[in-house]
């Protein structure tokens, strides 16, 4: 089996009506509404309950608010459930440290995790899927509207939720080959076949071979737990017409123990990717800057900054196109706009551009 075949399929196919009764089989809750929410390899869905009808002595009062529903993939499901326990553990770390963000709640077994079986999303045979189920927070998304005041307090938040993050380890959140980890960012040569444009394949191998020569460095960089996909559509926002303020954050789905630093290439290149107005590149100086005014960084971590942002952007570039090939979701389209900033950033050299980000 080759790489791109163990993921293929194993996004669920599961219905509104499915949910209705899994989360009355599964939670002792009716469901008032559902509404399907954004979700890459995972069904993610926001249901809303009746309050007065409750079959479960775990849950001790109803989020008003409602819940996130989550179907993991089949994938995951099978390989990843231990760090699927490692991921709410440090979300409860956290939480405990006064970040907001999600509480995952207990199944009429106790469970925090449970089994189901639904069929695959291609159509393919029953694959049996963990269900996790969390409290629904209120706020909005950031969204595809990232300025250089936002990118400045998202690098600023990043940095306390990495402080918020010290002093938590599990083993199993050591992820090995993650697809999503930028220490598996080797593997999406596999993928490359997708790309038609030729000129933009030739830019993406030779991001990848770039990776390839500075790969062996990054074991001597500091280390610790990251929240790995920390963007536009998993920080919380609160808005009005002064400021855009971050309340929280979701989604540790991607959660790893890795270089801290990958933690900031991915923030920037989704901050970059999402900007509507500003230049893209000044935008990922405002992003570090926040940053580093709140955490350092050391020369060694600068230095792999500018090529995990564009190993972050050929990962989404190549893998979003891959996975909307076989789904056909929209959502899954959201960073190919991201080509031109990438096109762009490798044409500055690295050294250059840091000290442009660096210096304001």
């Amino acid at each position: 089996m080759t790489e791109k075949d163990k993921y293929d399929g194993i996004q669920a196919n599961a219905t509104s009506e499915d949910v209705i009764h899994m989360v009355d089989l599964i939670y002792g809750l009716k469901v008032l509404t559902v509404k399907r929410l954004n979700g890459y390899d995972d069904q993610n869905f926001h249901v809303t309950v009746d309050g007065n009808d409750k079959d479960n002595e775990y849950i001790s009062r109803i989020n008003s608010s409602g819940y996130v529903f989550k179907v993991v993939n089949s994938l995951e499901s099978l390989q990843d459930k231990e760090f699927k326990f490692a991921a709410i553990e440090l979300m409860n770390y956290v939480r405990s440290k006064g970040v907001v963000c999600p509480e995952v709640v207990q199944a009429k077994s106790g469970k925090l995790l449970t089994e189901h079986y639904l069929p695959a999303g291609n159509g393919g045979d029953t694959r049996m899927h963990l269900i996790q189920m969390a409290e629904y927070i209120e706020g909005e998304v950031a969204g595809q509207h990232i300025d250089k005041q936002f990118a400045y307090k998202g690098g600023v938040y990043l940095a306390e939720l990495h402080k918020h993050m010290e002093g938590f380890d599990n083993k199993n959140l050591h992820r090995d080959n993650f697809q999503w980890s930028l220490s598996s960012f080797s593997k999406v040569r596999d993928y490359t076949d997708v790309i038609q444009d030729l000129a933009k394949k030739k830019l993406a191998l030779e991001v990848l071979d770039t990776w390839d020569s500075i790969e062996a460095s990054f074991s001597s960089l500091p280390q610790g737990p990251i929240h790995a996909d920390f963007n536009e559509q998993n920080i919380l926002v609160k808005r009005s017409d002064e400021s855009t303020d971050i309340i929280g954050v979701i989604d540790f789905q991607d959660s790893d123990f890795n270089c801290k630093v990958f933690d900031v290439s991915t923030y920037i290149m989704y901050m970059m990717a999402a900007n509507k107005g500003d230049d893209a590149i000044e935008i990922g100086g405002y992003c570090l800057r926040g940053f580093m005014d709140n955490r350092e960084l050391s020369q060694a971590e600068l230095d792999v900054v500018y090529y995990g942002v564009a190993a972050r952007f050929v990962m989404s570039l190549v893998l979003g196109l891959h996975y909307y090939n076989e789904r056909k979701d929209p959502y899954l389209l959201l960073t190919q706009g991201g080509w031109v900033h990438l096109e762009k950033l490798w044409q500055i050299p690295s050294k250059e551009l840091l000290r442009c980000w660096l210096s304001g």
